[in-house]
């Protein structure tokens, strides 16, 4: 049977599931198996049951409390695609709290081995759009969906796959200061965020609620217009990074950092970025500028900290702009002292430490590089 045909077949199924008898696919053991391309139209979970047993293993990390009025899909991944669209469009709810969803990873229907990849419960009678990232064929995942607190809806679902997806597909971007007073739905307000200067480099630090329905953020460095005396200023952005949105499920926060570490910065100018947010439905939001000042270490630079061919050694890299005394520290992940060694009076050029750790527990572990002009921090992951 052709692919064309197997979505064909896919499409006709759900209108048998009307009937009086729970639908086909009522409850996980049951779940319908559809292919990448499938749309599924005129589903319903009226005549689902609720199944008592069937509640997430791992309260803490789902956003769905339990399993009721439950319909369950499963697809496997395929080669050539490396993210997933699942599309839950809303059709008619009985009451306003309206549809959740999830994207599970697991092998079989035992709630214990659920890994939440997507979820989504935000009490409204809206379309839900969740992605997957997993560029790995052969992986088999659930898809959950039903209505919150016990709603009867009625709804089509949609799986699709991408190749090498162009998140966004400009290289600049148009940033004016004054964009959002007429349309202030087009102003981006991160629950956190943190501009600083360390390791020589730029970095943003910001945060958002897990809960809202975001497709990534685009990093730009504002380049600021040199125009003749009295023609408009027109305000540019450089785009520096696109970053996904991480689906980390049942969490309050999700965090997320960029290091600019692509220019030359000049000691005590200051430079601005701006981040876009673009949602779900391609809606797009900036945050106002976020300036800070270089404070350049000129005596040294120190790299980041690389594995070396031997396990459990890693080569540290710097280069010294002038005689400088440097101390090499390694912290463990809160920051306590485990081990170090001190350079005195280190040449001008380049250099290398080896560390061992052979003798510490596998985790996250950081150098720190002091001297007197300044100091670096480093980040690196013992396995």
């Amino acid at each position: 049977m052709s692919k064309q045909w197997q979505i064909l077949w896919i499409i006709l199924i759900p209108t048998c599931l009307f009937a009086q008898e729970p639908p086909i696919n009522d409850h996980c053991t049951n779940a319908l198996q559809i292919p990448i391309g499938a749309y599924l139209t005129n589903l319903s979970n009226a005549t689902a049951t609720t199944t008592l047993e069937e509640t997430p293993g791992s309260i803490p990390i789902t956003c769905v409390k339990s399993f009721e009025n439950d319909m369950w899909f499963t697809f496997t991944t395929e080669e050539g695609y490396d993210e997933y669209e699942v599309l839950v469009e809303h059709t008619f709810c009985d009451v306003p709290t309206g549809l959740q969803a999830m994207i599970i990873r697991t092998d079989d229907c035992n709630p214990g081995n659920y890994i939440y990849r997507a979820c989504s419960n935000l009490q409204n009678t809206d379309s839900i759009r969740m992605f997957l990232k997993e560029p790995q064929a052969g992986v088999k995942y659930l898809i959950y969906v039903d209505g919150y607190d016990g709603t009867i809806c009625e709804y089509n679902l949609q799986l699709s796959g991408y190749r090498n997806r162009r998140m966004y597909k400009y290289d600049y971007l148009f940033v004016q200061n004054d964009y959002h007073i007429d349309d202030p739905s087009s102003l981006f307000e991160p629950l956190s965020l943190t501009p600083k200067f360390v390791n020589n480099e730029a970095v943003l630090e910001w945060s958002v609620d897990t809960h809202e329905e975001i497709d990534f953020f685009v990093v730009s460095r504002i380049m600021e217009p040199n125009v003749a005396k009295g023609a408009i200023p027109v305000r540019y952005g450089k785009i520096l990074a696109v970053i996904e949105h991480q689906n980390t499920v049942g969490e309050g926060q999700a965090f997320y950092s960029f290091v600019d570490d692509r220019i030359r910065f000049q000691q005590g100018e200051k430079y601005c970025y701006k981040i876009l947010k673009v949602d779900r439905k391609g809606a797009e939001a900036f945050t106002d500028d976020i300036c800070l000042q270089a404070n350049i270490i000129g005596s040294f630079y120190v790299s980041q900290v690389f594995p070396d061919q031997e396990a459990g050694k890693f080569l540290i890299k710097y280069v010294c702009n002038k005689k400088v005394d440097i101390d090499f520290r390694i912290l463990d992940q809160n920051k306590s002292y485990i081990k170090g060694k001190k350079m005195p009076k280190e040449p001008k050029g380049e250099a290398k430490l080896t560390i061992n750790m052979q003798d510490q527990p596998p985790g996250i572990y950081y150098l720190h590089a002091v001297s007197k002009e300044g100091e670096y921090f480093r980040e690196f992951i013992l396995e």
